[in-house]
């Protein structure tokens, strides 16, 4: 969680039982959060209001160290692992075949702009090589998150930097694209 170190890695399950205040505090987060979603309209007010309740809480020290408990960020794990590979179909595949070397290119270029940016600016913060990566990564937040706790890594702060990044991006995007529409009808 993130008011106390995080229990993470291949052995957090091992560490003993979830307490109950992880439970309750998560469980608060998640109705609470879609409950705010439903009546305050926000982007990925699912996604949004559920995490920036869970941020409050932390930083004002509400939570008591309460956190997620390990079992639901495994499962969590496991089902966006699921979603994703089940997603995949024959026409899928062959299109991502079409456009393999293509996407493989800006894979490449991505890695090493990120790589150029994030490492240095987070290495000044102290944190190490990997969870710079990880933190500056852009999209596939789960994907990033779970290779954080996989590893043990520092998982606070990279989803601290990935949070900010979606936030940043969620309230943007409609603007960006408001303008580009504008910016297309005046062309």
């Amino acid at each position: 969680g993130a008011g106390r170190p995080a229990a993470t890695g291949p052995g957090a399950l091992a560490a003993g039982a979830p307490w109950p205040a992880d439970w309750a505090f998560t469980a608060a987060c998640a109705v609470l959060g879609l409950v705010l979603a439903r009546r305050v309209a926000l982007p990925a007010g699912a996604l949004l209001w559920p995490l920036l309740l869970a941020s409050a809480a932390s930083a004002t020290g509400l939570t008591g160290g309460a956190g997620v408990p390990p079992v639901l960020l495994v499962a969590a794990f496991v089902v966006v692992g699921l979603e994703v590979g089940l997603s995949f179909t024959r026409a899928s595949l062959r299109q991502v075949a079409r456009v393999l070397p293509l996407a493989s290119a800006c894979i490449v270029g991505l890695v090493v702009a990120t790589a150029a940016v994030s490492v240095p600016l987070l290495r000044l913060a102290g944190a190490s090589t990997l969870d710079a990566y990880l933190a500056s990564t852009p999209g596939g937040l789960y994907a990033v998150l779970a290779v954080s706790a996989g590893t043990g890594g520092d998982t606070t702060l990279v989803l601290t930097v990935q949070v900010v990044r979606l936030v940043v991006m969620v309230l943007a995007a409609p603007l960006l694209a408001a303008a580009l529409r504008r910016w297309a009808r005046g062309r």
